[in-house]
């Protein structure tokens, strides 16, 4: 069965394929006929790397995802065979997209592009009467509607989904001040309404990036795990490293320790935070310690959709936790970078003089220049 493409969206790049990413996940090859995947993990599959562009995906990693609850051996058989299905059904676009190896699965570079890459390149290329076509076509849609293979691949798609919200809503709400920059206020007000269709009740936290060339971020307290005594106080040390350690990057603004500690054990929902400390970013984790060992947990989140666009867990002892330190900052300026296309330097820990970077006493626990109180 062909249909036309009934979406519509217009076509930035020159490629084999298109793919509608927004609402239900739709391929067409260059002629306009579109090509039917009724095999859902087929299709699911293909939209997973169009999503995550660039981007190899391990074979094990999918097979776990898309086939759920099935013995390992039977889910790698299954994405081995769904993998031929989906090549055969991908002969009418005329060149090879999928590139499959021992290990991973990923696109070729420039086999197709998406509804998503038409946005994008349009906003990077300031035709915004292209931009405002697109935004109204793709409504409120979503970024994979009705796909569902369990919690696992519904986290994924969220984080993906999230981070690509993200960027859009950096580039659009840069936009919006460079049209105000010129004076051009009814272009600025009809891509700003456009947007906030899709988002409505979004704090515009994007616009800090754009009129500052910088990303704001908090810090929140970090929770403690174990009843211990004091440490609730090591936690505290950790975040106050990862302040410092993130205040040291040109393109951050960090807010202080005194604003982001306000909201400890807050109630309010994560966007209202960051909206109240007009920041893009919050960072939130937890801190375990059992003896000499430690386990940090961190979760980047954008501060307007309220989303986890990337988390990590470190572990390690009290002899490298300044390496602990070093690596969560380091990954935490990354992420953010790649969230928003800036380039970010990494950040640096001063190590102490000592033979042992965190010295645990009865008096207290000294966390590079800062010493917290076990009471």
């Amino acid at each position: 069965m062909v249909e036309g493409n009934q979406r519509n969206i217009p076509r930035v790049r020159e490629s084999h394929a298109f793919v509608a990413l927004f609402g239900r996940f739709r391929l067409w090859t260059s002629d306009g006929s579109e090509v039917v995947i009724s095999n859902r993990r087929a299709r699911a599959l293909l939209a997973m790397l169009c999503l995550a562009k660039g981007e190899a995906i391990d074979r094990d990693f999918l097979s776990k995802l898309l086939w759920p609850g099935r013995f390992e051996a039977h889910a790698k058989a299954s994405l081995r065979q769904c993998l031929l299905d989906l090549g055969k059904l991908l002969l009418p676009c005329g060149t090879e997209i999928i590139v499959v190896s021992r290990g991973s699965v990923a696109l070729r570079p420039d086999s197709l592009s998406t509804d998503l890459d038409t946005l994008e390149d349009a906003l990077a290329g300031k035709k915004y009467a292209s931009v405002m076509a697109q935004l109204s076509v793709i409504g409120t849609e979503p970024i994979l509607d009705q796909m569902d293979f369990g919690d696992a691949f519904n986290q994924w798609r969220a984080r993906y989904s999230a981070n690509a919200e993200i960027r859009l809503h950096a580039a659009v709400e840069t936009a919006v001040v460079a049209m105000e920059r010129k004076g051009d206020e009814n272009g600025r007000t009809q891509l700003h309404s456009v947007w906030s269709a899709r988002h409505p009740g979004v704090p515009e936290v994007a616009a800090y990036v754009a009129r500052e060339g910088k990303a704001r971020i908090a810090v929140l307290p970090f929770q403690s795990v174990g009843t211990r005594e004091g440490q609730g106080y090591f936690a505290d040390g950790i975040v106050d490293e990862l302040i410092t350690a993130l205040g040291q990057v040109p393109q951050l603004l960090v807010a202080g320790r005194t604003s982001s500690f306000h909201f400890r054990d807050s109630a309010l929902a994560l966007p209202k935070i960051a909206d109240a400390l007009r920041v893009s970013h919050l960072l939130e984790g937890s801190v375990q310690r059992q003896g000499e060992r430690v386990r940090i947990q961190v979760h980047l989140i954008d501060g307007a959709s309220g989303f986890e666009i990337w988390g990590q867990r470190y572990d390690g002892t009290l002899d490298d936790v300044f390496a602990l330190q070093e690596n969560v900052a380091q990954a935490i300026t990354a992420a953010i970078g790649s969230a928003l296309g800036i380039a970010m330097q990494t950040p640096k820990i001063q190590g102490m003089t000592q033979s042992k970077p965190m010295i645990s006493s009865s008096k207290g626990v000294r966390c590079g220049h800062v010493t917290v109180l076990c009471r």
